[in-house]
């Protein structure tokens, strides 16, 4: 009884805090077409539909208080005639488990974190939302893909996730999976246009997006099938949904007859002012909101991942090396090595070479081993290969040693979701470059400019790809909580 009084008192104050934060002065509602509109407007549009899909920049803190706002006024408006559903990309569907249990109050918060993989920055951004649900015992639902599949599609294709096994492909939409649409096609060449990725094979990495975005559509399908009539409140990123495209083309192929209202929330620095150019028919409604300097606080998060990962890696107790006459596959491969003090300990290499190069036409060094590869665009000169060993392993401490470093947002590189980093260098005068970091605190790409020369370097999964005797590359502590 009192346990149950507090959790009141505590989510009346934590939705108060949520929603005080969504001021006037900060955000501007704008119909697709650019009208003029408002929240109760958007509020009113769900009186028919089965979805709002609210897409996001994941680093917009008033993004994220109006989504508390919206999906609190969904409660209070439907909850006594329809059933409301808290559906996330932020949670991967073979986490469902453990979220049911945290809902139902059968395990710890610190449980139920330990088991899910929350996202950078969830007991800011996302927390609130399912505190609420809990609260009003609510579903939620863990909507996206496993990013291990993602990856593996982005590797392998779309047929890599067919040797799955029967309880791995209900964590996936039904197999095989809708190719993307054209114009959504369209819409994502032109986003990576000539980067690193799009290099090693754009139709895979569509292929993996088509997989992100066919799974959170299946998701919210199949709850709308379990709890009939009811309103799922959707939060994803706005690249999947924006333009009425990605997560809601899938959609509308599992509910023929779906209907479903797509919000998009955009920072700008005139954010009362809509620019056709840019935001026409982004959504049904289009929401911009003032830019917000906080993602401060993500790149401290970012930084304290990689020097867990610099810690883990240095237990090799090993040089980075690098060999140019060691030629893999033909004259312009490299050797990288990690030469290990210890002659106990294992001697690993990575080969670089060109994207051309296909990795199961490369002999196995190593046979007992997986191998691992550090992909480039292309080596110009030795400068290039000091930039390779430079990026392999970095810690957040010699970051900030060396650099201005500046977040940028998240990102997809080498096929998993990372954080985007622009080093600026004080101590020289050398030009900026831009790195990857997962969310273990591994640097999946590096990319810079100098003298006209571009390098952009792809770094393979080192934990997931490689088998070592005594967990040598141990996972971070961090990414187990």
């Amino acid at each position: 009884m009192i346990r149950s009084l507090l959790a009141g008192i505590y989510i009346a104050i934590l939705s108060f805090s949520a929603s005080a934060q969504v001021a006037e002065g900060k955000f501007t509602v704008f119909t697709g077409k650019g009208q003029q509109s408002s929240i109760d407007q958007i509020m009113k549009s769900l009186d028919s539909a089965d979805v709002v899909f609210l897409g996001e920049f994941h680093d917009d803190s008033v993004a994220h208080a109006l989504q508390f706002e919206i999906f609190k006024r969904a409660i209070e408006k439907y909850a006594a005639k329809r059933r409301v559903t808290l559906a996330l990309e932020m949670f991967e569907r073979d986490v469902q488990t453990a979220l049911n249990e945290y809902l139902a109050g059968q395990i710890s918060e610190n449980h139920f974190l330990l088991s899910s993989r929350p996202w950078p920055r969830y007991k800011d951004d996302y927390r609130p939302l399912v505190e609420l649900a809990k609260e009003k015992k609510l579903d939620v639902v863990a909507a996206n893909a496993p990013r291990r599949y993602v990856n593996m599609v982005s590797r392998n294709g779309r047929d890599g996730v067919n040797g799955l096994s029967p309880l791995a492909k209900t964590w996936l939409a039904p197999l095989p999976y809708e190719e993307a649409s054209e114009a959504y096609s369209k819409k994502f060449k032109a986003l990576m246009g000539s980067s690193a990725e799009a290099s090693m094979g754009i139709d895979k990495i569509l292929s993996s997006q088509s997989l992100w975005d066919a799974t959170m559509a299946y998701s919210v399908a199949e709850s709308l099938k379990k709890n009939k009539g009811s309103l799922v409140v959707h939060l994803n990123g706005g690249f999947h949904t924006e333009m009425r495209l990605g997560t809601v083309e899938h959609f509308l192929k599992y509910r023929k007859n779906g209907r479903a209202v797509v919000v998009t929330m955009r920072y700008e620095d005139d954010f009362k002012k809509f620019d056709p150019a840019k935001h026409s028919d982004a959504g049904d409604f289009v929401i911009l909101t003032q830019k917000q300097t906080r993602p401060q606080g993500v790149l401290q998060e970012v930084l304290r991942r990689m020097d867990d990962f610099y810690g883990s890696m240095k237990t090799l107790k090993a040089e980075v090396h690098i060999d140019r006459a060691s030629a893999v596959s033909d004259a312009r491969s490299y050797f990288v090595s990690l030469k290990s003090s210890d002659e106990k300990q294992p001697k690993l290499r990575l080969d670089a070479m060109p994207q051309t190069t296909r990795p199961d036409e490369i002999p196995r060094y190593m046979a007992p081993r997986p191998k691992v590869f550090l992909n480039s665009t292309d080596f110009a000169n030795d400068r290039d290969a000091a930039l390779i060993n430079r990026f392999v392993m970095l810690s957040g401490k010699s970051l900030r040693a060396e650099f201005d470093v500046q977040y940028i947002g998240e990102a997809t590189a080498n096929g998993v979701r990372s954080w985007h980093l622009r080093l600026t260098p004080t101590k020289s005068n050398l030009s900026p470059v831009s790195i990857w970091v997962d969310q273990d605190g591994m640097i999946r790409r590096a990319a810079a400019t100098e003298d006209a020369v571009a390098v952009s370097i792809q770094f393979a999964n080192f934990k997931t790809n490689i088998n070592i005797d005594d967990e040598v590359f141990r996972a971070p502590a961090s990414s187990q909580r």
